[in-house]
């Protein structure tokens, strides 16, 4: 399903250029420190949770050196890291920074979406999990998930998969599928959203 996402450069955007300098001063985050300044750390943990990989040292050190990354952080002066570097600077970066800049955030968002406008809206959030088991316990069949047909056995696992549509408080449809046809949530999460009134 297609869905809006937040780009790096927007939320970077949001995090203003007088923000960041701002929450620099007032928590001393650059107090003795030569290089990698608070706020490109920041910049960098944002870049690197946005990227979608998984996050080590030597990944933020690659992300760090990335073209991409340094025109996004408005480094007109390229700059190299390493990774034991970035590990050290953010163990010597205390809490407070980050709380300081979270709240700031905080404060920025609600301007732009204030909590009596998003009160007003009735989200409810739709997703899917499946659930392994032996193939015996299943009389009417499950998902084979990975093991071949020709080969498949009673002790074997196969998947069954439930899609629910949740609104914060409670369950307001829930589906059971057990078909290899119902895989994709393409299909499932369709049936489940268009077969429901969600207005009630």
């Amino acid at each position: 399903m297609k869905v809006n996402q937040v780009s790096a450069i927007q939320l970077l955007d949001l995090l203003g250029e007088d923000e960041l300098i701002s929450v620099s001063k007032a928590t001393g985050v650059d107090y003795k420190a030569k290089k990698l300044p608070g706020k490109l750390v920041l910049q960098l943990l944002l870049y690197g949770l946005l990227s979608g990989k998984e996050l080590s040292w030597r990944v933020l050190e690659v992300l760090a050196q990335s073209r991409r990354f340094q025109y996004l952080a408005d480094q007109s002066v390229r700059f190299e890291t390493d990774h034991s570097s970035l590990a050290e600077r953010v163990s010597h970066i205390k809490l407070e920074y980050f709380k300081t800049m979270f709240e700031r955030v905080s404060v920025l968002l609600e301007q732009r979406c204030p909590p009596q406008v998003l009160s007003s809206y009735k989200l409810v959030s739709c997703d899917s999990t499946f659930v392994s088991l032996a193939a015996s316990l299943l009389k009417m069949g499950g998902m084979n998930i990975g093991v071949p047909t020709r080969k498949k056995k009673d002790h074997h696992p196969v998947a069954v998969k439930f899609s629910v549509g949740f609104n914060g408080i409670g369950i307001k449809n829930a589906r059971f599928y057990h078909t290899p046809e119902q895989k994709s949530d393409d299909l499932s999460l369709r049936q489940l959203i268009r077969e429901q009134n969600w207005e009630d």
